[in-house]
């Protein structure tokens, strides 16, 4: 996996439009241009975006950016723990999964969903490269919808379907949300979510009945006949 390279942009007025202009010449040596300066680099297709403002301060923030961008390069293939962009403050994604899902087995939840929890929250982690809560946008997340849209289920030949996106999606905005440390919402809109359609879940077999009646209490058989005997 190849480091990203780091671009120098400033933003100007040009006939009257916003427009980013290179800030570096052919041999890379930085140009000092009226405007606010940017640093631009490329992750998983997408530019990715980071203000500097000031021409003196170019230097050590792209020095800065190309360093942690070559240890999440080492961490995203070794599957390390994703370190934090020096210099920013923020809450890291890392701590906040950890303590959102050591609340989440205190109140009960099985090991099984609390695994699916982390699973999904360091997939979409991975994809953004993002270490800290503060850093990630609604194009993360739109972002990573897409590239789940076009991944195949695993084991299988069929791509993940919208509803399985969305469950994904849905976990990780919970995670942002209700996490102790420092809670995120609002940066999907309605639109940004994938449609699905409702599907009939599929009746039990007669002897899917007998196995569960088999090994039901008393009071999980009276259940189960009772949703029989309604259709439920």
């Amino acid at each position: 996996m190849a480091v990203p390279k780091v671009l120098v942009l400033v933003r100007q007025r040009v006939a009257g439009k916003r427009a980013y202009v290179t800030a570096q010449d052919d041999k890379g040596k930085l140009l000092q241009l009226p405007g606010t300066y940017y640093l631009r680099y490329n992750q998983h297709g997408k530019s990715q975006w980071q203000r500097v403002g000031s021409f003196i301060e170019v230097p050590s923030a792209k020095l800065a950016l190309e360093r942690h961008l070559t240890r999440l390069t080492a961490a995203l293939e070794h599957n390390l723990p994703l370190p934090t962009l020096s210099g920013r403050s923020g809450h890291s994604c890392q701590m906040a999964l950890d303590a959102y899902l050591a609340a989440r087995e205190s109140k009960g939840e099985s090991s099984s969903g609390i695994g699916e929890r982390r699973h999904d929250v360091m997939l979409f982690l991975h994809f953004s490269g993002k270490a800290a809560l503060e850093e990630i946008t609604r194009h993360d997340l739109i972002g990573w919808r897409d590239h789940l849209l076009r991944t195949k289920a695993k084991n299988k030949e069929t791509l993940l379907t919208p509803r399985t996106v969305y469950n994904m999606m849905m976990t990780v905005c919970t995670w942002l949300k209700k996490n102790p440390l420092h809670s995120v919402s609002g940066l999907l809109e309605q639109d940004d979510w994938p449609d699905y359609e409702e599907s009939d879940p599929l009746p039990y077999s007669e002897d899917d009945i007998a196995k569960m009646l088999a090994v039901a209490t008393p009071e999980e058989s009276f259940i189960v006949r009772f949703g029989i005997g309604t259709g439920s």
